[in-house]
């Protein structure tokens, strides 16, 4: 009982992260948070995916951080990491 009101606060956590990923002035912050959940946000990973930038910018190393915390594949991020290596 007590583990599952844990389980429901984190994902009510997780989900509300997930939400401030959408906004450009709360992402960063929303990535980072969710870097510290593991791959308990493993459930984050498709809506980090869709705002990996297109360019350099401050969030990218949050984004591609959270990603790879929450356990998912970078694979999707290649030409994103190609690009900053070749910067």
């Amino acid at each position: 009982a007590e583990g599952d009101k844990h389980r429901d606060r984190l994902k009510a956590a997780i989900t509300v992260l997930v939400e401030g990923l959408k906004d450009a002035k709360t992402r960063h912050a929303a990535a980072s948070a969710l870097a510290w959940f593991g791959p308990l946000a493993k459930e984050a990973v498709p809506e980090l995916l869709k705002h990996l930038p297109k360019g350099r910018d401050p969030g990218e190393g949050g984004i591609l951080h959270a990603i790879r915390a929450a356990g998912g594949s970078l694979e999707p991020a290649l030409p994103l990491l190609l690009r900053i290596l070749g910067d």
